[in-house]
């Protein structure tokens, strides 16, 4: 008799932990994973021809460039057209954004491609259930490099 009653104990103590683990998982939701593994590259070529589409104004919704570098870093010299967006401005969980939404690609870029703000800001985007993020491959280093443009914001 002793016997059985541990078991039934056992059970409902078995019982009560998985109840608790569905709960919590039903309480933090699917969490998407955005692990470095997960960042999809695009080559500066690539992004060149997205850029020209999106500055011709035949395809203005095309690219959104992305520059999570400082504001000091960006105002000396930025890929033209592109915002200057931080870390903190892209919460997650927050969900997606009609603006950010409408541009077929979301390109971030910092000085290389192993900036810790520009893979950062890439997998925020990704936890937000952007799909179309993308980190450019060289970053402005290989955009410089290659004979892209750069924009400067005068200081006052």
């Amino acid at each position: 008799m002793i016997r059985n009653a541990t078991r039934l104990g056992s059970f409902a103590l078995a019982v009560r932990m998985m109840l608790a683990t569905i709960i919590l998982a039903g309480l933090s939701g699917c969490n998407v994973t955005t692990d470095d593994s997960k960042i999809q590259m695009i080559s500066v070529g690539e992004v060149r021809r997205l850029w020209q589409d999106s500055q011709s104004g035949a395809a203005p919704d095309t690219l959104l460039l992305v520059d999570p570098r400082p504001a000091t870093a960006f105002s000396r010299g930025h890929i033209p057209g592109a915002r200057n967006m931080h870390l903190e401005e892209v919460q997650p969980k927050s969900g997606r954004s009609q603006e950010i939404e409408r541009f077929r690609r979301i390109v971030v870029y910092g000085d290389n491609p192993g900036s810790p703000a520009a893979r950062g800001l890439v997998k925020r985007f990704m936890a937000n259930s952007y799909d179309r993020v993308f980190l450019m491959d060289g970053g402005l280093d290989e955009w410089v490099r290659q004979g892209g443009r750069v924009q400067s914001v005068q200081q006052p």
